[in-house]
């Protein structure tokens, strides 16, 4: 039978999964319920990087004393956080970084990160979790076999480029002065940050209505002149990005622009000061951003 991990569920804080530096789950339990998502994942992200840019190693855990930072690596180069009590003994810390590790790769096979409601409390499985693991290992190395030619030539070595940085872009579409260089510089990197766990997000259009003022511009992976007619299609089609309050703060729909199909994410605060519309070849990814959007939204009027 499986490890049963709701017994730690009082020894813990919270569950994060981090990927370059972007919270993609969050599971949080007692104290940590009420306390933000992006405040947590920020933090985390932090800390580890400084502690590793000190250190020149990976990082297995930090103790503060009346609490404990595990970390571990994930199959998928994901980071793997667990905020757990300081009265958790280290026999059960690796308890649980095996077993949610094992619970993460078994769930991720078949489905999204997005749709795991829970690594602590799962069904019962009559085989345990770390047989199930490697028999999943062994029938993708199969495939990979069965799909492999016979005869292979030989592999020349080759060069792998440096990585490089990707980089966004930020165009005022109302009065440039309206936003100090130092403002629009803090924007840039706090979106930036966020969206680089967005592989498809195309461009984010946000309006911001203040004493009597809207202040609109666009953050974008792409120059502007590439992502004109998205902006175009706003302008000239205001009922498109309309949300209905009866129903949602927020809204998806599927769009045509050139010939083109978009999903569109359309968030509006509730004081209806604040609109944020997001862009995206991938209905998904706008499903997992959803939930964050607000704050993102919040953090942007907050710069205004």
């Amino acid at each position: 039978m499986s490890v049963d991990l709701t017994r730690f569920k009082n020894d813990l804080y919270s569950i994060q999964i981090l990927e370059e530096g972007v919270s993609l789950y969050s599971e949080k339990f007692g104290e940590f319920l009420n306390i933000d998502d992006v405040l947590v994942f920020g933090f985390i992200s932090a800390l580890y990087s400084y502690t590793y840019a000190i250190g020149h190693e990976e990082v297995k855990s930090i103790d503060f004393g009346s609490c404990k930072f595990l970390f571990s690596k994930l199959f998928d180069d994901r980071l793997l956080v667990v905020i757990a009590k300081d009265e958790i003994s280290h026999e059960n810390e690796q308890i649980l970084l095996k077993n949610i590790t094992l619970r993460y790769e078994i769930l991720t096979d078949d489905k999204s990160i997005g749709q795991i409601t829970s690594l602590l409390e799962i069904e019962d499985t009559i085989i345990p979790l770390d047989i199930v693991a490697e028999i999943r290992k062994k029938r993708h190395k199969v495939q990979e076999e069965i799909a492999m030619p016979v005869d292979l030539p030989m592999i020349p070595e080759i060069q792998i480029p440096a990585i490089k940085f990707e980089e966004f872009f930020v165009e005022m579409l109302t009065e440039e002065t309206q936003l100090s260089p130092e403002k629009t510089n803090t924007i840039k990197k706090t979106l930036t940050n966020f969206f680089l766990g967005y592989k498809t997000l195309i461009s984010s259009l946000f309006a911001i209505a203040k004493e009597d003022h809207l202040i609109s511009f666009v953050f974008s992976r792409q120059p502007f002149d590439e992502i004109y007619p998205l902006v175009q299609y706003i302008i000239t089609n205001p009922s498109e990005i309309n949300v209905s309050k009866e129903v949602s703060q927020s809204h998806i729909k599927q769009v045509k622009i050139s010939d083109k199909n978009y999903f569109v994410l359309i968030y509006l605060s509730k004081e209806q000061n604040t609109k944020s519309v997001v862009f995206s070849k991938n209905k998904g990814e706008l499903e997992a951003l959803t939930p964050h959007l607000k704050r993102i939204s919040a953090f942007v009027e907050k710069m205004i």
